[in-house]
């Protein structure tokens, strides 16, 4: 096994911010509290102890043993749990839907990078506890998003529709999925392990919530981690004030636009605040809570309140009110003695419109981790693209800019183009030398004609490279081929792909090979050899 780390920049795959973020660029500064570095984390946990209130700890353990009454916990993650009740315990923590049988790759990679993470920082923090925690989504109500899951070229799909909160989502239909994986694993030890935990965990659990804590504890549960469902009435009657702050005030819109915009000066703005950030969650629905004259209503359904009569719903029922995206941070922050957030690059971005929506409540911004990405390689793969003369980083370019680069690689005498654009940027240097000695109007032919002598050129090189395509047509399709093997679609594979395939080939060693390979105090892309 050996693996090599790439800048994001690199790959050609990732947003402007998050290139920018991994480079410490200055202009991000005003976005963030602190930067992704181990000087941070000192500093991070002196501010955080200042304003996470001891008695929430409390609340926070005893919703956690709950949630955890009726698994098999192991001592690392029972002992991490207890811990969270001294003031001297902090977490990392990261978070992910409840998609099918974990979804996509890059659920593994965020965990994995959470787990190490926290154990770096308990070696170098010795008289301080880190917690790494694991927050399900279970308040979100896409499921189309989370249904499915795909096997090499095969999608595994859940049927039903949008029920509400997909974490009270009740676990039935799925005896056709659990076929189907069982039909397309290979027999022997490792087939039998997964469609094992998978029928474990969907098919002896009530809800999806349940399920979910139960196949993520079977998976990282001796490592430690905490997996912990936020949407329990204990946990959500800690956020009731800021509930009422968003439902009076809206200070969340006002001053998460005004960051956005400021943002939006050099980047893409991710998420875009409402008026009133929160849902009302009713018997199978999670509907918007919106304003009309002068009361209160949820959309899409017959509910209607004064602000008085939402009031003091609010107060009886703090778990039928849910955060959006823009506010289950700050929830999360609320409800945790959180340090540090690893997410993906869209995630992180959409953190970095609320710095000032933070401040305004008063409450410590985490530190912000871009999670590692990865792209997985079997030696059969590696073998077969050196032998095309490609490097294992040339997986993650654009197929068509591999297939030139192949192109141009191939064959004796190919014509010089680069040379050529030099050559005739210096004729023309000379010639508008000329021009400016004699008539100064002559300068403006000449860059009209170097253009279309540039554009012709141009037009030179991409017919050679389709020439050179098409006389190594069966080679080009053997990149092509082996491309779609690692990025299926052309999309990365850990977007992609379920973890399913490669534990079936790997076993145990899969998950231990991630666990070695992955930095956790770097942000970058993996080109990992299996």
């Amino acid at each position: 096994m050996s693996s090599d780390c790439l800048n994001f920049k690199d790959t050609h795959r990732f947003s402007k911010l998050v290139e920018d973020y991994a480079n410490s660029h200055p202009q991000l500064v005003p976005f963030f509290n602190r930067p992704f570095c181990t000087d941070s984390f000192g500093p991070q946990m002196a501010e955080k102890a200042q304003n996470y209130p001891t008695s929430h700890r409390a609340i926070l353990v005893d919703a956690l043993k709950e949630q955890y009454a009726h698994l098999k916990v192991s001592k690392s993650t029972l002992a991490n749990m207890e811990s969270l009740s001294k003031e001297d315990t902090f977490t990392v923590t990261t978070g992910h839907q409840l998609n099918l049988f974990t979804g996509p790759l890059y659920f593994w990679y965020k965990i994995i990078d959470t787990l190490k993470l926290a154990s770096h920082l308990n070696t170098i923090h010795p008289t301080k506890k880190i917690v790494p925690i694991f927050w399900m989504a279970t308040e979100d109500h896409d499921f189309e998003e989370i249904n499915h899951f795909n096997l090499n070229n095969l999608t595994l799909s859940w049927a039903g529709v949008n029920l509400g909160p997909v974490g009270r989502r009740d676990v039935k239909g799925l005896e056709s999925v659990l076929e189907l994986l069982q039909e397309h694993l290979q027999p022997g030890f490792n087939g039998y392990y997964l469609t094992s935990l998978f029928e474990k965990s969907y098919n002896n659990c009530t809800d999806l919530s349940t399920a979910t804590r139960f196949l993520v504890n079977e998976l990282f549960g001796e490592d430690g981690l905490v997996v912990l469902d936020a949407d329990h009435p204990k946990l959500k009657s800690l956020f009731v004030p800021y509930f009422q702050e968003e439902l009076l005030q809206q200070t969340a819109c006002k001053s998460i636009e005004a960051t956005s915009e400021a943002l939006q000066e050099n980047y893409h703005k991710q998420v875009n605040p409402r008026d009133i950030n929160l849902f009302y969650i009713a018997q199978n629905s999670r509907t918007r809570i919106e304003r009309q004259n002068d009361g209160l209503f949820s959309s899409g359904t017959d509910y209607r309140w004064s602000e008085a009569e939402l009031l003091h719903e609010l107060e009886l029922h703090p778990d039928r009110f849910s955060p959006n995206a823009l506010l289950r941070p700050l929830y999360q922050e609320v409800i945790l003695p959180n340090i540090c957030y690893v997410g993906g690059g869209a995630e992180v971005a959409y953190w970095m419109q609320l710095k000032s929506y933070f401040r305004t409540q008063s409450m410590t911004f985490p530190i912000l981790k871009i999670r590692n990405s990865a792209v997985l390689l079997t030696s059969q793969q590696e073998n077969k693209w050196l032998k095309l003369g490609l490097s294992k980083e040339d997986y993650l370019q654009p197929l068509k800019q591999v297939t030139d680069k192949f192109a141009l690689s191939g064959g004796e005498g190919k014509p010089n183009f680069e040379g050529l654009y030099k050559q005739l940027a210096e004729q023309f240097d000379t010639l508008k030398q000329f021009a400016k000695a004699t008539d100064p109007s002559f300068s403006s032919a000449l860059e009209a004609q170097l253009r279309k002598q540039k554009k012709g050129l141009q037009n030179l090189e991409k017919r050679w490279l389709r020439a050179q395509n098409k006389l190594h047509q069966q080679a080009i399709f053997r990149v092509q081929r082996n491309y779609h093997s690692v990025n299926p679609g052309g999309k990365l594979q850990e977007r992609f792909l379920n973890f399913a395939p490669f534990h079936n080939e790997f076993g145990s060693n899969f998950k231990s090979q991630l666990m070695h390979s992955l930095d956790p105090m770097t942000q970058g892309f993996y080109v990992i050899s299996m």
